[in-house]
């Protein structure tokens, strides 16, 4: 994910608010103040967590407006070098809420379930090709098997550090996202008459 300037739009209170993706690809509304100098935040929350959806590295004190996108990319896991405000349109939340979804393309992550084996073979942002088996027992997951799936050799992808974790699905997204810069929005798990998904993706399979 490279770093980019993050817009700021301002609000039907005079205030700023923007929506974005984090470099582990969960989606975040954040609102700010601006008085002179000196941000603080109003508002922050995931959109895609329906439980903590304040984000736990969070601050609320203020800081100027030249540490703006250094504190956004510290403590909300953004990739950000600058900040743009823009005063020539203002949208409600709901509505700048809306258009990001709207914009956003998913990109999901089908992984197949046979027991309690998850299988998947996807193509990540560098156009390779990875094979990826996890087993589940009680709540932890194994990478049983990883390789490069467009290579004889088969060999094992080099940022792979992850081999047990407690399985989750913002876990799995992170481990894929991170480790094997899979570029994904979300995770599906489908079995033989089941489809089990981390968020609705309203026909975008």
């Amino acid at each position: 994910m490279k770093p980019c300037i993050l817009t700021l739009i301002k609000n039907e209170n005079g205030n700023y608010h923007t929506v974005f993706k984090t470099r582990h690809a969960r989606k975040i509304y954040l609102a700010i103040s601006v008085s002179e100098d000196t941000c603080t935040v109003t508002s922050c929350r995931y959109l895609d967590r329906s439980t903590r959806k304040t984000p736990k590295a969070l601050t609320l004190a203020p800081c100027g407006m030249e540490g703006l996108a250094e504190k956004i990319s510290k403590e909300l896991d953004g990739v950000f070098y600058g900040i743009r405000f823009m005063e020539n349109e203002i949208l409600s939340e709901e509505e700048l809420i809306s258009r990001f979804l709207e914009k956003e393309k998913k990109k999901i992550l089908l992984m197949l379930r046979d027991g309690e084996t998850l299988k998947t073979v996807f193509r990540n942002k560098t156009h390779r090709s990875i094979y990826l088996e996890l087993r589940l027992d009680h709540g932890r997951a194994l990478i049983f098997d990883c390789h490069y799936a467009d290579s004889r050799s088969k060999d094992i992808p080099h940022g792979l550090t992850t081999i047990r974790f407690s399985f989750s699905m913002d876990e799995l997204l992170r481990i894929v996202n991170t480790e094997l810069e899979g570029g994904f929005s979300d995770v599906a798990i489908a079995g033989e008459y089941t489809l089990v998904l981390d968020c609705p993706i309203c026909g975008s399979i």
